[in-house]
């Protein structure tokens, strides 16, 4: 609807008006002296008054029901009316057609500025975690956090196991035989090497590598990146589908009826015309002859 209200403006616009003379040799057919003085065109018209000779000429209704816009055109010839009608009818479409290429290419401009966008965004995240691994020294810390529990969970079975062993042997063996100080040696060395694992997964150490303080920074990173190669997924997939919007034409000019060439002429009518003037001229005379009635019988003649 919004559409056909600024095609119905432009038919009756200076800009219509310009698009049409150069198609057409409007002011050589209706400043024709031989035409009638009362409907024709002045010889050297302003732009005003021409564009008022225009807004006569075409008439221009809108159908807010059935969204349809009918032109109506006078001219002295059929063939002129036609043309007029036809250079109408093709630069309306011209203006459907630029409206329809500025959005395209609107939409196309702003789908590839997010790309655009989303490609740094992306190689940023990268880079971020790229230098991550660079600087820790490690590929992917979850992975290895992972693997780090599974070994824990082992040296912990490896120690019950090895704790109920010592338990069974101290209880028919001295505290100092061999047997026991080698389970003991080796039970010792085992929560050790627990307690060091442990420390690592918690971050309870020194060192500033220390494995479950990286896992969220490691996270932030990757969910980063992710988030910024489904951003850039989306921005691609929006790019193409403005692309093929601005192949298809998603806006256009439908003529329901197409321009005809007029069979009939409306004016000038000679028999109502002449009627028309006949009872002007009885008028005028009626007024005429009261008025000199009255400036006779004001003298007293």
């Amino acid at each position: 609807t919004m559409d056909a209200y600024i095609i119905q403006n432009y038919i009756s616009s200076i800009d219509m008006l310009d698009n049409v003379v150069k198609r057409l040799d409007l002011q050589g057919h209706f400043a024709d002296k031989s035409k009638d003085p009362y409907s024709r065109l002045k010889t050297y018209p302003t732009k005003e008054e021409l564009l008022k000779y225009w807004q006569w000429l075409v008439s221009v209704s809108f159908e807010i029901e059935k969204g349809i816009i009918s032109v109506e055109v006078k001219a002295y010839t059929p063939e002129m009316a036609k043309a007029i009608n036809d250079a109408i009818l093709a630069c309306s479409e011209e203006l459907v057609n630029k409206m329809n290429d500025r959005a395209h290419q609107d939409a196309i401009r702003l789908a590839k500025n997010e790309v655009a966008t989303s490609e740094k965004r992306v190689l940023q995240a990268q880079r971020s975690l790229q230098k991550f691994r660079d600087d820790k020294s490690i590929l992917d810390p979850q992975t290895t956090a992972k693997g780090l529990e599974g070994v824990i969970a082992s040296l912990e079975a490896e120690a019950a196991s090895l704790q109920a062993e010592l338990n069974a042997a101290m209880e028919i063996m001295r505290s100092n035989s061999p047997r026991v100080q080698t389970l003991q040696n080796r039970l010792r060395a085992l929560q050790e090497q627990l307690v060091r694992e442990k420390t690592r997964l918690a971050g309870l150490d020194a060192q500033d590598a220390t494995l479950s303080s990286l896992v969220g920074d490691y996270t932030q990173l990757v969910t980063e990146e992710k988030f910024a190669q489904d951003r850039l997924v989306h921005a691609m997939a929006a790019l193409e589908a403005a692309r093929l919007r601005a192949i298809s034409k998603s806006r256009y000019i439908v003529a329901f009826q197409p321009p005809t060439l007029p069979e009939e002429s409306l004016y000038p009518r000679p028999l109502l015309f002449t009627i028309f003037g006949f009872l002007a001229f009885l008028v005028l005379l009626g007024i005429c002859s009261l008025v000199i009635a009255a400036i006779k019988d004001h003298m007293g003649v």
